[in-house]
């Protein structure tokens, strides 16, 4: 994880202080998060991404850059397995937002994660916000 990502963990970090015990990662295996923690009595992964530049088309797909096949496959297997499994996505701000936007995709939207539209990414995730919501955020991490 390096720059944006970094910088998102930071911001994410000091959001969640004191809710839940999370680790950083920077394994050399190919596909391992960024982040795992415990919440609430609840282990999961949380893969961290961000996204330079929005398309300006509602009916664009908003690819997801550096999400790799190797991210995807671990996360997906490790959802099979019984983990709760996140994608958390930070997108600059858009023609219908001013600011940064928030959302974060559980197990059953990782596979389509980078290949939604707008009101897709909306519709799928679990936490769609334009700032960071400790409370909701813990909420949707440990429902």
């Amino acid at each position: 994880m390096s720059g944006p990502e970094s910088a998102f963990w930071v911001e994410l970090r000091a959001c969640m202080l004191g809710l839940w015990d999370a680790q950083r990662h920077e394994d050399q295996s190919p596909g391992v998060p960024d982040v795992s923690f415990c919440a609430s009595g609840h282990d999961g992964w949380i893969e961290l991404k961000t996204i330079p530049l929005l398309p300006k088309r509602a009916t664009t797909t908003i690819k997801v850059p550096h999400l790799t096949a190797f991210q995807r496959s671990w996360l997906i297997r490790r959802a099979r397995a019984g983990s709760a499994v996140f994608i958390f996505l930070k997108t600059p701000g858009i023609n219908i937002w001013e600011n940064k936007h928030y959302f974060l995709f559980d197990k059953e939207s990782v596979p389509f994660v980078g290949k939604m539209v707008l009101k897709e990414m909306i519709q799928q995730a679990v936490y769609s916000e334009d700032h960071l919501d400790s409370d909701l955020l813990l909420k949707a991490l440990t429902a």
